[in-house]
């Protein structure tokens, strides 16, 4: 049974790693993920409460204790957007190339998904001299994703709001009007 919620555990930590280090959680994930970590919590303290043995086991205690150390670490990766910036950098220049494609073939459509880099791009738009990468929909009514901006601080009139990333790369939520 130990090894069952260990292996819980860190598998949910892989499923979370993937949406908290996008720009935004999947709205449907939004329900899924603390629910998720809720039961694994409840099953890894019940069992530490019937089973004390389980941290004197030299074999088994780091495992065992890993598993709220993954939970804890999820939880640091999304609140400090820290998971976002590492996944951005680790494909910065894949991303830049995408960008840059995109900027100079302006009047081409670029619909559909693909992968660019870490990320699931759902469909890209040119906006001025901006690329947006849409990756994510954290609610019905909202987009999230990836703004490549090398001429600085993105500006627009539009209900989107912005934060920086590192270099030219923006993480942007858009809310659409009613």
């Amino acid at each position: 049974m130990r090894y069952a919620i260990i292996g819980a555990g860190w598998l949910w930590g892989c499923v979370a790693a993937d949406q908290i280090t996008d720009a935004s959680v999947e709205f449907g994930w939004q329900l899924l993920l603390p629910a998720g970590w809720v039961l694994i919590g409840l099953a890894w303290c019940g069992y530490s409460c019937a089973r004390r043995a389980v941290f004197r086991a030299p074999r088994v205690r780091w495992l065992w204790l890993s598993v709220p150390a993954v939970g804890a670490g999820c939880w640091l990766l999304d609140q400090s957007g820290l998971g976002l910036a590492a996944r951005t950098r680790l494909c910065d220049s894949t991303l830049r190339d995408y960008a840059e494609a995109v900027r100079l073939d302006r009047g081409a459509p670029h619909p559909g998904r693909r992968v660019v880099g870490l990320f699931l791009v759902r469909s890209t738009a040119v906006d001025g001299d901006r690329v947006l990468l849409y990756t994510t929909s954290p609610s019905p009514l909202e987009s999230a994703g990836l703004v490549f901006c090398p001429d600085g601080a993105p500006t627009d009139e539009r209900a989107r709001q912005y934060r920086h990333i590192h270099g030219p790369w923006w993480m942007f939520r858009e809310s659409w009007p009613l």
